[in-house]
């Protein structure tokens, strides 16, 4: 028995080291393909770390962007704001300046009515005065003639009492101081 088992101890190590053997060649597969994994995984991982570095990069790019954007959106909601103002401050005056506008083109047809009432007047003023002139002119007239008339008169009658006083003087009718 005991030739058995010496015999049998060789063939069983080799068994057994056969078997620890395939599990060691299968283990050391298996880590192969785990490091290889690993290795695969790892630069992966720098990979996925780089590209998280950045999308992080980008993504606090865009967040300045995004920052910058809404304060220049700011700005000009509030250029907008103010021009809105503006445009209705010009709305208002423009209304304004339309009503007095109106105003004035009321004043205006106004005194146009008022220049025309009074060219009227005027025109019927130069009516009555250039008739009145003329009505002067000929009182005028006939005071001259009247005047004429009268002056030549007064000489006839001046020189017929300048003829009866010298006539008189030389005839002694009249006494002489």
């Amino acid at each position: 028995m005991t030739a058995d088992i010496s015999s049998v101890l060789p063939h069983f190590r080799f068994v057994l080291f056969k078997k620890h053997y395939d599990k060691y060649l299968h283990l050391s597969q298996k880590y192969e393909e785990a490091r290889s994994i690993a290795y695969y995984l790892e630069e992966k991982y720098h990979e996925v770390k780089t590209e998280r570095d950045d999308l992080i990069k980008q993504r606090d790019q865009l967040s300045k962007r995004l920052e910058s954007s809404e304060s220049l959106f700011r700005e000009k909601e509030d250029e907008v704001f103010l021009q809105f103002e503006r445009v209705v401050y010009l709305e208002e005056q423009c209304d304004k300046l339309k009503a007095e506008k109106e105003r004035y083109l009321e004043q205006k047809v106004l005194i146009e009515k008022e220049r025309d009432d009074a060219l009227r007047i005027l025109q019927e003023q130069a009516k009555e005065s250039e008739y009145n002139r003329r009505k002067l002119e000929r009182a005028r007239q006939e005071v001259v003639h009247h005047m004429t008339k009268i002056k030549n008169e007064k000489d006839y009658l001046e020189k017929e009492v300048s003829t009866y006083l010298i006539s008189s003087y030389y005839f002694g009718a009249l006494p002489v101081n």
